[in-house]
């Protein structure tokens, strides 16, 4: 039997930062920037509802488990539409009962949909299981190269190529890794809230506060934690730009977008292997792609951890309904059943795609 203490992200203890800390070490999922005390913290000084609880055992802590309070006492991951990977910072051996915790935290429902699937004490509400796409760099690029031409995937050597092609038809290519400028991140989100109106979907990146986050993050930068904006330039005008966070060697991705002019050229693409191709240098050794079905992640991808999507309920009948409205999501994505239902589904996922 556990306790649960809730607090706020600003009453996170140094000790309690160094636990989250190592428990994150322990598992190749919680190690993502995704998980940091300092994203929880962030989000926090700009959307409200955040809360912590803290999973105690004989009065120590044990585990954090961060969520978003909405109205009607629902649970969803801190990060909304950011939240490429869900769950709590818990060991791997750590077993509880999700509805007590529920109870702990007075709320009827938490729903997910990148949950780690490691995270067994859940497995209970699985509904639908993913993966999310990973490049593994921690050989340098050139193995890793080296083991995409071994896989017969084509996409990077492509990618390469049109790198090399832009160069001689437009202009010399101008990496930078870290960049601070807010205007290259206004310039990146108005070039994905075209393309997205372009396609007729909806926009989750508008929603007020993941702005001024973004903003925010592009300052921070320590050896655990760092918002990172990367960008490449043809001649002195931006081509394309990424923005995400990293967590000492991990970097995970949220938004790439590009100049639509050059879109014959893949610019998402080449701005990618310009990352993989200076990950030793930056010391990263995985860029996390996140879950999606588009091909340069199939392509592209060292390896996957697995996620799962469903919703824990302290009622059973509400729980059940909504686990068949997931059901019928999933159904919509893979079936023609009209444009609408489609754009419905993909409208957070295609705001953050290539």
């Amino acid at each position: 039997m556990y306790d649960i203490k809730l607090i706020t992200a600003d009453e996170l203890t140094a000790d309690e930062i160094q636990l989250w800390r190592q428990i994150q070490a322990q598992s190749e999922g919680l190690a993502s920037g995704l998980f940091c005390p300092e994203l929880v913290q962030s989000v926090s000084q700009f959307r409200t509802g955040i809360e912590i609880a803290t999973i105690q055992c004989d009065g120590q802590t044990v585990g954090f488990f961060p969520f978003h309070r909405a109205d009607a006492g629902h649970g969803s991951p801190f990060a909304g539409p950011l939240a490429d990977f869900q769950g709590a910072i818990i060991p791997k051996d750590l077993e509880f009962d999700p509805v007590e915790l529920l109870v702990a935290c007075d709320l009827q429902s938490w729903s997910f949909d990148h949950l780690l699937a490691e995270q067994t004490t859940f497995v209970p509400y699985h509904v639908i299981n993913d993966e999310s796409a990973f490049i593994d760099l921690s050989n340098g690029f050139d193995a890793y190269r080296s083991a995409r031409k071994k896989a017969k995937s084509d996409e990077l050597s492509e990618a390469l190529r049109k790198g090399r092609k832009i160069q001689r038809d437009v202009g010399p290519l101008r990496f930078e890794p870290c960049e601070t400028d807010p205007k290259i991140l206004d310039q990146l989100l108005d070039w994905k809230a075209q393309q997205l109106q372009h396609k007729g979907l909806p926009n989750a990146l508008q929603t007020e506060w993941i702005s001024p986050l973004m903003q925010s993050l592009i300052t921070q930068s320590t050896p655990d934690f760092a918002g990172m904006l990367s960008a490449v330039y043809i001649g002195d005008d931006l081509l394309a730009g990424t923005i995400g966070v990293r967590s000492q060697h991990i970097l995970h991705g949220w938004v790439t977008c590009f100049d639509p002019q050059y879109y014959k050229f893949s610019p998402g693409l080449i701005l990618l292997t310009q990352l993989a191709q200076a990950a030793e240098q930056l010391d990263i050794h995985r860029i996390d792609m996140g879950k999606g079905p588009e091909s340069f992640k199939r392509s592209f991808r060292s390896g996957s951890i697995a996620l799962a999507e469903g919703i824990v309920s302290r009622n059973a009948v509400s729980g059940a309904l909504q686990q068949n409205w997931i059901r019928a999501k999933e159904w919509a994505k893979t079936k023609s059943i009209g444009e609408s239902a489609r754009k419905l589904v993909h409208s957070i996922k295609a705001a953050r795609g290539q």
